[in-house]
């Protein structure tokens, strides 16, 4: 199994990950609160000309991105009203088509205060952390690796710096 991490960019309001086609591929925050990204046209050479829009209009802070098994990107947002959305990659290719809209990831009455992050398990599934109003750090994970729409329930991490059990 291929293992590709997700490197933090240099711009506090971006990411970048490596897609299926082995490029580099920028995500950042742009005007008005939408995500954008950026890519390169050959591995190690080249750039698309130009950022191109994925939307979600009410994002703010840094958007996450993971790397599905299958080299396929799932971005994940912060919205302004507190919940968390992601849109994904329907196929691999790096000018491949992007779900319709965003989908909620998360959506409750306890507000997402933090921006997400999101890693691959060992197995392949994406797993998404991010803090909460109280206080709590959460993840949640995808119940089959590469399955976009089938998430688990959020679970408490505990409230950071506290002593568990105490």
């Amino acid at each position: 199994m291929r293992t590709v991490s997700n490197v933090r960019y240099a711009s506090p309001f971006s990411w970048v990950a490596l897609n299926a086609s082995q490029e580099l591929e920028v995500f950042v925050l742009g005007p008005g609160g939408s995500v954008e990204h950026i890519w390169q046209t050959e591995p190690s050479d080249g750039r698309a000309p130009g950022r191109r829009p994925l939307g979600g209009g009410n994002v703010v802070g840094t958007p996450a991105v993971g790397v599905n098994t299958d080299g396929r990107l799932d971005v994940i947002a912060r919205q302004e009203d507190g919940t968390l959305e992601h849109r994904w990659r329907t196929n691999p290719a790096p000018d491949g088509r992007w779900t319709p809209g965003w989908t909620p990831l998360y959506y409750d009455s306890q507000l997402v205060i933090g921006d997400p992050m999101a890693a691959a398990n060992s197995d392949g599934r994406l797993e998404v952390f991010a803090l909460f109003g109280d206080g709590t750090i959460r993840c949640a994970w995808q119940n089959a690796a590469g399955n976009d729409i089938d998430w688990s329930a959020w679970h408490s991490l505990g409230v950071p710096g506290s002593t568990p059990g105490a």
